[in-house]
């Protein structure tokens, strides 16, 4: 997408529409992860959470798992990790001391007490580990996070679920109860550390950091910041990438799972950083059940005499079928089209990218063309804009942060497309 330096962007977004474009990236390309690489998708986890299920959901997991917890916290109250700790206490007399430091002694002396109390330094066994801490924070979150249930469920008047929210807070909080619990340190975010090499040999303990990682698949993500650090982009800029991670979206929910992803996070003293591949065009490639490949391309340089019968081009996202490189292109648009004909120049750039791209071979291969555009932030815009049939050759469709439908046209559009233009014969793709 072109945009003079000179001509000034309308304030088309809201804040609150950036911060949904910003969660938007993270769940998908997060999403992606996990798909790919279930182990490794959460190693940048430290921070806060974001949940992909919906609320009964994380209850009915949570449900399911208080049987198998309560079994292991009983093995843990009668075999604890335990460490040793220095401390002090006060003797009396002094001659029953065993492990007085000088400085200890220098200090009654100074008290003026020399004659009635010593400090004496011992080593005591404690339960007060990290393995612990890691079990109470584990468990707590739950609990928690069942108190959070109920309370929506109440408000909601689903006095079913908030019962059983409730009844299962009261089980977590009993496991947690009693003596040996108080001693430990409470830290909220404990749970989310890498489990110890003790916590791994121990069964028990074991069995609970399974617990941990299975939920967190199922249902959150952790990252340093609950977003990637993207706030230095413009507006326009940032529209262009979550249209690409909406079209992913898209893909993803009609089957295709990624199969490489060119996205990398990296852990900095400032947070979460993201990007995309650089030094070449980012390509994530994904596959269907049937076997079908597609390569889901961003800013794809299409050379002038190489790739173009015009002058080199560079289309936003191109979606490209490998077994026969038919191509499918979008062009992020950060525009309102608040009048008729004002995506006129658009929409005859969306011909020229049809009638000028060539596949590998030389051939004509772009099937359809079409605008995305984000609309007006005050009044109504038009769903789609086209010219002959509904899902015509060229056109342009409304895509807008924080609005359902964009993302359910998106899908019914890209879905025509691929149905439109059956896969050639290929062997489905082994499990």
């Amino acid at each position: 997408m072109y945009v003079s330096m000179n001509e000034e962007l309308p304030e088309l977004i809201t804040p609150e529409e950036r911060a949904a474009m910003l969660a938007d990236i993270t769940r998908v390309s997060l999403a992606a992860g996990v798909r790919l690489s279930p182990e490794k998708a959460l190693s940048v986890s430290t921070g806060a959470a974001i949940s992909r299920k919906s609320p009964i959901e994380q209850l009915a997991f949570i449900e399911h798992l208080v049987p198998l917890l309560a079994r292991a916290m009983i093995e843990i109250r009668r075999s604890p990790i335990r460490a040793n700790r220095t401390a002090t206490r006060t003797v009396r007399p002094p001659i029953r001391a065993r492990r007085v430091l000088a400085a200890s002694a220098l200090a009654a002396v100074r008290r003026g007490h020399f004659d009635r109390h010593w400090e004496e330094t011992i080593s005591e066994p404690t339960s007060d580990t990290p393995e612990n801490r890691f079990v109470k924070s584990f468990l707590a979150f739950f609990q928690r996070g069942c108190i959070e249930i109920g309370l929506r469920a109440s408000s909601e008047h689903e006095p079913e679920v908030a019962d059983r929210a409730a009844a299962c807070s009261q089980r977590l909080r009993h496991l947690i109860a009693g003596s040996h619990w108080e001693q430990i340190e409470t830290r909220p975010e404990e749970w989310k550390q890498p489990p110890t090499a003790r916590a791994l040999a121990c069964p028990a303990y074991a069995r609970i950091c399974a617990a941990r990682d299975h939920y967190r698949r199922e249902f959150v993500f952790d990252t340093v910041d609950p977003l990637p650090l993207l706030a230095s982009r413009e507006n326009w800029q940032l529209y262009e990438m979550w249209c690409l991670f909406q079209t992913l979206e898209a893909l993803m929910t009609l089957g295709y799972a990624p199969a490489s992803v060119a996205v990398t996070f990296r852990r900095q003293e400032v947070g979460l950083t993201m990007r995309l591949s650089q030094g070449e065009t980012s390509r994530i490639r994904l596959i269907h059940p049937s076997g079908r490949r597609l390569s889901l391309l961003y800013q794809q340089t299409f050379a002038q005499g190489d790739r173009s019968l015009s002058r080199t081009m560079q289309p936003d996202i191109t979606i490209e079928e490998i077994e026969t490189d038919r191509q499918w292109i979008l062009d992020a648009k950060f525009k309102a089209y608040a009048q008729p004909g004002d995506e006129g120049d658009d929409i005859n750039q969306m011909h020229a990218y049809r009638d000028a791209i060539l596949g590998p071979q030389g051939q004509k291969s772009v099937v359809h063309a079409w605008c995305l555009f984000v609309g007006q932030a005050q009044g109504q815009s038009s769903e789609s804009i086209t010219y002959g049939s509904v899902q015509g050759v060229v056109g342009a469709l409304l895509l807008r942060p924080g609005r359902v439908s964009s993302l359910t046209n998106l899908r019914a559009l890209l879905l025509s497309w691929l149905q439109a233009e059956p896969p050639p014969s290929v062997p489905p793709a082994s499990p």
